[in-house]
């Protein structure tokens, strides 16, 4: 069985993605552990896949397979110099360099991103390498076809929705004793006047609704899903570290492998020392990079939420890959990355979905994560300081 994350009771293809991979609908293992924002989603659906659907499996696809499908004379934006970019590659991450520029060919065009695939007869693609998501193993569908059942769709009761109607729940059992919530207090039992009094209470109900689908932006979600998360306290060591164990794919085991020599043992103890360094400051200098054809082309709203503490950080994430050092190549031709600085406040920062990317990535992005629309102050571009700063918003 897979499981699929909505915030629609229904299975639904997004059109409009953040992200630049193809369009689809994207599965996780049934025993997957949803954090940080999966939490805030209604709906979990638990569906069965056909069996006899033609899978790529990521983890089994060799260099040559990876150097002949871009050969596809259907990629007219990949050239010799891409090629031979992978080619030369004596690492284990060729699949995440190949990756990468098949994201740089499509650029925006998810659509034909996932007719490619399905041209060269796959239904799926099985990413158990963890090359498209970098830290979570998925199931890319690019067939919905390809599903045989839905086998229970939850309304996750950790979510802010499902906490709402908890709170509905818990005021009409407090206020029991009062009949316009208790029917039952009727002396004649259950009559026309109870049953009205419990249509008035459901129609008070859905306006509850209403109101929160119409304040939601409002909503602390963070704090709504508090009572659901493991106790986190950056700045405390150990309870980073409990929380690392508990929510973080591999830290358990790779400690109890490793004990001390742990490599999320520093990593750890370096994002409580960022964390402790910063929090209190009333803002923090940090960085982006861009891939534009002109600096006139960079929209300011949304200017983006991911960002990071060292300029050494910073990358074209949707569209090109590190080379080597600080070097990043863009597969988009006449794109060229600039980098943006700026400041914010420390709180906010997203610390928790900063902490675990820290722990898949160490210091090589120093991800700084911001909240959904929160003010930012551009102050230089390309390091040229700005003759009047920007507003913008995250």
């Amino acid at each position: 069985y897979w499981v699929h994350y909505s915030n629609v009771p229904y299975l639904k293809v997004n059109y409009d993605p953040s992200h630049r991979d193809p369009i689809g609908l994207y599965f996780f293992p049934k025993d997957f552990k949803p954090r940080l924002y999966w939490r805030t989603y209604k709906y979990k659906f638990i569906v069965h896949i056909k069996d006899n659907i033609n899978i790529l499996d990521l983890s089994k696809l060799s260099k040559e397979d990876a150097i002949n499908m871009l050969k596809n004379p259907n990629l007219k934006n990949i050239d010799e110099t891409d090629l031979d970019r992978l080619k030369k590659n004596e690492e284990e991450d060729y699949l995440y360099i190949w990756w990468q520029i098949l994201k740089g060919n499509f650029n925006r065009n998810l659509g034909a991103f996932n007719k490619f695939f399905r041209e060269l007869g796959y239904d799926a693609i099985f990413d158990d390498a963890k090359v498209i998501l970098g830290a979570e193993i998925q199931l890319i569908l690019l067939n919905p076809k390809a599903i045989e059942k839905i086998i229970d769709i939850e309304n996750v009761s950790n979510s802010g929705y499902g906490l709402l109607n908890r709170m509905i729940d818990f005021t009409k059992k407090e206020f029991s004793w009062m009949a316009y919530f208790s029917p039952s207090l009727y002396s004649n039992g259950t009559t026309a006047a109870s049953m009205q009094e419990e249509s008035e209470f459901d129609s008070w109900k859905e306006e509850m609704k209403t109101l929160s689908n119409r304040y939601k932006e409002k909503f602390d979600i963070k704090q709504m899903i508090a009572e659901s998360a493991p106790p986190f306290d950056l700045s405390n060591y150990d309870s980073a570290m409990k929380y690392a164990i508990e929510d973080v794919d591999g830290v358990e085991e790779d400690i109890e492998e490793w004990g001390e020599y742990s490599v999320y043992i520093e990593r750890i103890d370096e994002y409580v020392d960022k964390y402790n360094e910063i929090i209190d400051n009333p803002t923090v200098e940090i960085y982006r990079g861009v891939s534009l054809d002109d600096v006139s082309e960079l929209v300011l709203d949304p200017i983006g939420t991911y960002w990071s503490f060292e300029k050494s950080g910073i990358g074209n994430y949707h569209g090109g890959f590190r080379d080597s050092g600080t070097d990043w190549k863009i597969p988009q031709k006449g794109a060229k990355l600039h980098m943006l600085t700026a400041v914010v406040n420390p709180k906010d920062i997203d610390w928790g979905h900063g902490f675990d990317s820290f722990m898949w990535y160490g210091d090589d992005q120093w991800e700084c994560s911001l909240d959904n629309g929160v003010d930012v102050l551009l102050t230089h571009i390309d390091d040229e300081p700005l003759k009047n700063s920007l507003k913008a918003k995250a």
